[in-house]
């Protein structure tokens, strides 16, 4: 295989962060990208010299798109990507995998009996602060985890964008969920939460939730969409301890701490997210990754089984939230 050829599927924000991306790789062709307002969709692909669809049945018919990038609201993932892996696509979707494990678990068995290559994009697992982490727990620097403290938040002009059509767990609360169960290799098996709602009349402002890993450590996470807009920007700190040192990691500022018995360290994580018009940094990596592990067959560094696990403990939170009390998430039944 030469160049993979891709068509992106949504023609907002982040679908056109990857069709641009698809664009710099030497790897990949962008041929054609589809979204339901035309006249957006007509002007993007002009922009980005490639095809236009107005319909996913149409693009999927085109026989020379080898992979198909979806990147569309979390509560239409179901039918495009079962679409495409029923057409013989690779895919590339947008996390959360599905909104319930049923739907989630069905998206894998569609891929799996069509011999389809599915990646979840976790962007997370990409970042220079996230990977750093993921490499000082698990060459011993912290010790055994212990104790986490994960705190999210973003502006409350989201959610009247998105007006009630997802959770915040789906949107951004995910990341973390996912990240937490990758840089400790340990996964989430109870949860107790608790949401507030006087600001929205949509959806929850934010959710609280404890958690505990299966080696015993304990966590809280605090998500929120409930930050006025004039703060300027968004709000995502993770406090770690294990049993030989601590780490605090703010993801708005370059690089991080770890707290050690012989003092501080400094850890450089710095990236430049664009510069002269090139798209670096996580998302670069995110559609890198997935490009060169289709052209090469490699594994991808999200297994499917990992993603589900993070829906899985999603519903968790929300039982909890509905019943008030604690939730095995290994074993959660909605």
């Amino acid at each position: 295989m030469g160049k993979l050829k891709v068509a992106v599927v949504g023609d907002g924000d982040i679908g056109l962060y990857h069709a641009r991306m698809y664009n710099q790789l030497e790897n990949a062709e962008l041929i054609a990208m589809v979204d339901k307002n035309e006249e957006f969709s007509k002007s993007t692909s002009k922009l980005l010299s490639c095809n236009y669809y107005n319909n996913i049945d149409d693009l999927l018919a085109n026989e020379n798109i080898e992979a198909i990038d979806i990147c569309v609201p979390d509560q239409y993932h179901m039918e495009p990507t079962i679409k495409a892996a029923k057409a013989g696509k690779h895919i590339l979707l947008q996390k959360p995998i599905a909104k319930t494990v049923f739907d989630a678990e069905n998206i894998k068995n569609i891929c799996l009996n069509n011999g389809i290559r599915l990646m979840i994009g976790q962007t997370c697992r990409f970042a220079n602060k996230y990977r750093k982490l993921h490499e000082i727990i698990n060459n011993g620097e912290i010790g055994e985890v212990s104790e986490l403290s994960i705190s999210r938040y973003t502006y409350r002009s989201v959610i009247e964008y998105l007006k009630g059509s997802t959770s915040i767990l789906y949107y951004i609360g995910v990341h973390d969920i996912d990240a937490v169960q990758w840089y400790t290799g340990k996964k989430i098996i109870k949860v107790f939460a608790k949401e507030t709602q006087k600001i929205s009349t949509y959806s929850e402002d934010s959710i609280v939730f404890m958690f505990e890993l299966e080696n015993g450590a304990v966590g809280t996470f605090h998500l929120g969409w409930n930050m006025p807009d004039s703060y300027g920007y968004d709000i995502c700190k993770i406090n770690i301890i294990g049993t030989k040192s601590a780490t605090e990691i703010n993801m708005c500022e370059t690089g991080f701490q770890i707290y050690t018995p012989r003092g501080k360290q400094e850890v450089d994580t710095s990236f430049l997210a664009e510069i002269y018009g090139s798209i670096k940094g996580a998302y670069y990596e995110e559609i890198s990754h997935f490009v060169d592990s289709v052209i090469n067959n490699k594994e991808f560094l999200i297994p499917i089984e990992e993603a589900i696990d993070s829906i899985r403990v999603i519903e968790g939170i929300l039982k909890s939230v509905k019943t008030g009390k604690e939730v095995e998430s290994r074993f959660v039944r909605l």
